[in-house]
């Protein structure tokens, strides 16, 4: 697998099947916990925003891309362009297939108690065999009661993955303080999957995903919490696009 730089973020060049071997391979054993994430647009203008956000994702031990646009943009801007897009739906649908045929343990943690139970009971019917050792909603306050007692049933249980699905950038701050207070387990950042597997929210199909459109199907889902969200994203998106191409032109004319 590559390392590759796209707006000043690392991501592994690689293929799912790729990063799913590594997973089993060098990762799931480890004595020291791991993050596994994965960038989308939205996430590299929170990243030129928010310095603490950018160092977090560029010290992951594994940030995939999620979403279309930066597929096709590291062609053009990307010593190692991306094969395929690797994040999303399809890494976590495949790291539960295969941890539920290995007796992996999971613990998930987001969404609202009714959603995460409706989500779990879909999971379950979803993979065989798998073995759900916790879960907590997601409605806790960084550094709260709450959250540390998350944090030390996580310890007690010792689970191999570790799904945390809320929003940015609380889930980026929490997996930071679960890495440094446990030993073991592969944490995975997954936004808002839990809704999605409760079947409260759709994904697009290939077709808006080569279209680039998966964001407008969100939008229509939730335009009131995702409306301010994406023009100001967007705007800074195109922003930091258009400055990415100056930079390209300048150094080719200078060279």
């Amino acid at each position: 697998m590559k390392e590759t730089i796209l707006f000043n973020q690392k991501f592994i060049s690689a293929t799912t099947t790729e990063i799913l071997e590594f997973v089993e391979n060098e990762l799931i054993d480890s004595n020291k916990a791991k993050i596994i994430s994965a960038i989308n647009v939205y996430l590299i203008t929170l990243c030129y925003q928010k310095k603490e956000i950018s160092d977090f994702y560029n010290h992951c031990d594994i940030v995939t891309v999620d979403g279309r646009p930066l597929v096709y943009i590291s062609k053009l801007f990307s010593k190692y362009s991306f094969p395929e897009m690797v994040g999303g739906p399809n890494l976590w649908t495949n790291l539960l297939d295969r941890g539920s045929k290995k007796n992996r343990t999971f613990y998930f943690i987001g969404s609202t108690e009714e959603t995460l139970i409706r989500a779990i009971l879909n999971i379950k019917k979803l993979f065989d065999n798998i073995n759900i050792v916790g879960s907590h909603h997601g409605y806790f306050e960084i550094n709260g009661i709450i959250c540390s007692e998350v944090v030390d049933e996580i310890k007690r249980l010792k689970p191999d993955f570790i799904f945390i699905g809320t929003s940015s950038p609380k889930k980026e701050y929490f997996a930071e303080i679960l890495k440094t207070n446990i030993d073991s387990g592969i944490i995975v950042l997954i936004g808002g999957a839990f809704d999605l597997f409760a079947g409260e929210k759709k994904i697009g199909n290939e077709l808006t995903s080569k279209l680039c459109l998966d964001w407008l199907l969100r939008l229509l889902q939730e335009p009131q919490r995702l409306g301010w969200r994406y023009l100001r994203s967007n705007t800074i998106f195109i922003l930091m696009l258009i400055n990415e191409l100056f930079k390209r032109i300048k150094y080719f004319l200078i060279k």
